[in-house]
Parts: C-alpha cells; structure tokens; sequence
C-alpha cells in the first residue's frame, strides 16, 4: 500500500518561521502566497536571510499584509525588509 509520504507536491523539508524568529534580521523576501485561515488571511513568505539560509516565514501582521499585498499588485518582487516590533504591532523597515 503507498504512503501519504509519498504524495504532494509541496516542500515539506522547509522550516516554518515566524516574524519572531527573524526580527532585526534583513531579509530578502522573494516571493509571497496569500492564503484564507481560522483567524483571517495571512502570509506566507519566501526568503533569504542574512545567513544566505532559505527560509519560510507565516505572518498575519496588519501592516506586513497590507505592504505585501501592494508588492504583489506591483509584481515588485524581489524586497528586502527588517522587521520589529512596536508593542503588539510588526513593522519593517
């Protein structure tokens, strides 16, 4: 009998991150995917950090949806950006 392992076509090996994980950091976001969630739309990033390490990064920030969404409506991709956080709000730079 096959195995679910053995289906899909997305990369599995890939670490998810969170903003988190990369504030401070700049980073070189390649690409972007827009997905519908329990709690509203959020991001999902591909990018390089300053390590050269290929990373995907989840984020359903306010203000990173609404700059990412005017990237994608610009076909502006690639963009680098340094998050951080201002009280409970991300922000880059």
């Amino acid at each position: 009998m096959p195995s679910l392992k053995d289906y899909g076509t997305k990369d599995r090996d890939a670490t998810t991150l969170r903003l988190d994980d990369i504030a401070g950091e700049q980073v070189t976001i390649n690409d972007a995917e827009l997905r519908e969630g329990n709690f509203g739309t959020f991001a999902v990033l591909s990018l390089i950090r300053e390590s050269g390490e290929l990373a995907t990064v989840i984020t359903g920030g306010l203000f990173v949806l609404d700059a990412i969404k005017d990237v994608m409506g610009q076909d502006g991709f690639p963009v680098t950006a340094t998050f951080f956080r201002r009280g409970r709000t991300w922000l880059f730079e």
